[in-house]
């Protein structure tokens, strides 16, 4: 008598021959195809989700605010989503920044004032339309706006192919706002940049969380070598609320006792003139650099020693995240909607508006070059960790996924 086969050792494609014919006296093995190795194993109480689209397009709606804040994260993000077969639009005003740069499709968009907001609306459309005419895909596209000033934009878009608009949501000011919440499109699905923010927003809808994801770079950390003067940066718009004077007046305490160090600000905005005033009072116009917006700013970064962000920033910005990547320290106010900066983990953080705390977290940096080397790499692992790329890319990719297959199931009507 041949001895049974166990289940568990046949080969893949092959089951016991009582499976086929019900006869438990027959020992042989007979071989199942593919397809019907399939269909034997689907389990009819829970059905397999249905595979995503070969191939679809997500048009993404930026303006630049946000090309601003994400710059390299968005060109990681469009240029990544390519291997995920999904085909990136980017929609919005031409980018300055040649790290945008990419084999992408590319719509210029300039929103534009009442009242021809509706007819630039249509015009998008039948632009976005023809650009998928031209790329053969014939499905409508999922429409992520990149900011919620672009969120109407979105939603007639998506409208007009059945579809419901995909919003992030950035701004702790924007999110504490019930108003500012509300006007955002009520079929739209939130995403947001920062748990941070997304603890504050004044919704009961579920929000996604992805990081923005950018590089790590190994680097010595430029404090250890004694013979460089220490460099340090900031990055972002000059505004008012930017607290640039706290920083300036800080840096000036700091040279007393570090007259080499090198203050490099770099950005631009209203506020630089005034600025620009205050520096020659504090007679700093030799120790101070104002670059203006530099592209890549990444590059001018990395030859800084340490990062200062002397306001609590209301918006994600890829800035913080970028100089933790590239094994800088990171000095900031406590408050912002970056949940990247971690105290004493990844950033040492002081309370806003007190410039007495800036300046003592400073001359941390300086007087203990080890410490602040620690922090560096403890920020750099925590980037590593939650803000790679990759991660950032399949994240996106999946949610673009759902939101297809969602704009594809066929929603029948209520029973009577």
């Amino acid at each position: 008598m041949v001895a049974p086969v166990r289940p568990e050792i046949l080969p893949r494609r092959c089951v016991p021959a009582d499976r086929v014919t019900g006869d438990r006296s027959v020992p042989a093995i007979v071989p199942v195809s593919a397809t019907m190795q399939k269909v034997m194993s689907v389990d009819p109480s829970n059905p397999p989700p249905p595979a995503p689209p070969a191939k679809f397009a997500v048009c993404l709606l930026a303006d630049v605010d946000a090309y601003d804040r994400l710059g390299p994260a968005l060109r990681f993000l469009t240029v990544g989503l390519l291997d995920q077969s999904v085909v990136p639009i980017l929609i919005g005003p031409a980018p300055t920044d040649s790290a945008l740069s990419g084999p992408i499709e590319r719509i210029a968009f300039e929103p534009p004032r009442w009242p021809l907001t509706r007819l630039a609306t249509w015009w998008l459309a039948d632009d976005v339309s023809r650009r998928l005419d031209d790329l053969r895909i014939d499905t409508p596209p999922v429409v992520h706006a990149l900011s919620p000033r672009m969120a109407s934009f979105a939603a007639h878009l998506a409208a007009g192919g059945g579809t419901d608009p995909l919003v992030s949501v950035d701004d702790l000011q924007i999110a504490r706002s019930p108003t500012a919440v509300s006007a955002i499109p009520a079929n739209a699905r939130l995403v947001t940049s920062s748990d941070v923010v997304r603890a504050a927003l004044a919704t009961s809808l579920d929000v996604a969380t992805i990081r923005p994801g950018v590089p790590s770079a190994g680097r010595a950390h430029p404090l250890r070598d004694p013979r460089r003067q220490a460099a340090i940066a900031y990055a972002g718009p000059l505004r008012d609320e930017s607290a640039m004077d706290l920083l300036l007046r800080a840096f000036a305490e700091l040279r007393r006792d570090h007259s080499d160090t090198l203050l490099f600000v770099i950005g631009h905005g209203p506020a630089e003139p005034g600025m620009r005033r205050l520096a020659n009072e504090l007679h700093l116009t030799e120790r101070v650099m104002f670059t203006g917006r530099l592209e890549p700013w990444g590059d001018a970064l990395a030859g800084a020693d340490l990062l200062c962000l002397p306001a609590a920033e209301t918006a994600v910005s890829v800035v913080p995240i970028q100089a933790m990547a590239l094994g800088l320290p990171v000095i900031a106010a406590a408050g912002s909607a970056h949940d990247c900066l971690i105290d004493e983990r990844t950033a040492w953080l002081f309370p806003g508006g007190d410039g007495t705390a800036l300046t003592e977290q400073l001359r941390r940096v300086l007087r203990d070059p080890a410490a602040a080397a620690a922090l560096a790499a403890r920020g750099q692992a925590y980037v590593a960790a939650e803000h790679g790329p990759g991660r950032m890319v399949e994240g996106y990719a999946r949610l673009y996924q759902s939101l297809a297959l969602k704009q594809r199931t066929l929603r029948l009507p209520d029973s009577p």
